[in-house]
């Protein structure tokens, strides 16, 4: 029962991975040339590899524990007349049915836990140094977590800087604290 439990949830966790990206909320988050989507993203595809090579070498190690546990139960079959290619075929036969039903039942946990990140994802605030006050009050009352990525990459003067990292920052940290939101912020450049 827990290798079975084991792979439908490394199926489910393998499916969000991968699907997260192709979701039309995420879609249309990246559409609006989110840097931040972009790293999360690749960062997703890092994980996925991550997970689908622990996912395999768990498979691997539940087959064969449980192969072991089995093996007076296959004396048993080869004292009573079984031929091992009997034997084997049983295990092979057992192996792709538990597989099969596996992969439907993490396949379709995966589905709706992806739809519960598509909505976390829906939930995603978009603000720059265009956005109107009145906006980004909004979003900052709501925020659980601020993302506060550099506005002007690599600026030219200390003018520029600023105006566009340093200004917005003040703007963006300002307004939380106006409505006593102390959510955690994460400064990047």
């Amino acid at each position: 029962m827990i290798y079975f439990a084991t792979i439908i949830l490394g199926v489910a966790i393998f499916y969000v991975f991968n699907a997260i990206e192709k979701q039309s909320v995420m879609l249309n988050v990246m559409g609006n040339g989110h840097e931040l989507i972009m790293v999360i993203g690749k960062v997703l595809s890092v994980v996925s590899v991550f997970v689908a090579v622990v996912f395999g070498f768990l498979i691997v190690y539940a087959s064969t524990f449980l192969l072991k546990k089995r093996k007076k139960e296959f004396g048993i079959y080869m004292t009573l007349g079984m031929s091992k290619k009997k034997i084997s075929t049983i295990i092979t036969i057992e192996t792709i049915v538990i597989g099969f039903i596996s992969l439907f039942a993490g396949l379709l946990i995966g589905v709706c836990a992806s739809q519960a990140m598509s909505v976390l994802i829906a939930n995603i605030f978009e603000a720059d140094i265009d956005t109107d006050d009145a906006v980004l009050g909004n979003y900052c009352k709501e925020a659980d977590f601020v993302f506060n990525l550099a506005g002007v990459n690599r600026p030219q003067n200390q003018d520029e800087f600023m105006a566009g990292n340093f200004g917005f920052a003040s703007t963006l940290l300002n307004t939380l604290k106006k409505y006593n939101n102390s959510c955690p912020v994460m400064l990047s450049s």
